[in-house]
């Protein structure tokens, strides 16, 4: 069960994302590259997620995203911002 409440997103297994965090997820995953956008189509598709591809991109309908979706997705963001980070 999802519920919203001052902007932060959560289910009942004590996860929640804030929409601050969502927006900068999807701001960061606009900067990725190619082989880092294949991994989160591999996200979509182990979690049986539908989308839409053509030649300007991938699309997704983040409001049918359940919330283990997007925090796995989230998780690997914060992966790939923080290896970034110990790089530079």
């Amino acid at each position: 069960m999802l519920k919203e409440d001052n902007c932060t997103i959560e289910n009942d297994k004590d996860k929640s994302l804030n929409i601050g965090q969502i927006h900068s997820m999807l701001d960061e995953i606009a900067d990725m590259t190619t082989e880092e956008h294949h991994k989160i189509i591999q996200i979509l598709n182990s979690n049986n997620i539908k989308y839409m591809e053509n030649k300007n991109g991938i699309f997704v309908k983040l409001n049918t995203l359940d919330l283990d979706t997007i925090i796995e997705i989230y998780k690997y963001v914060d992966d790939i911002r923080k290896n970034k980070i110990n790089l530079e």
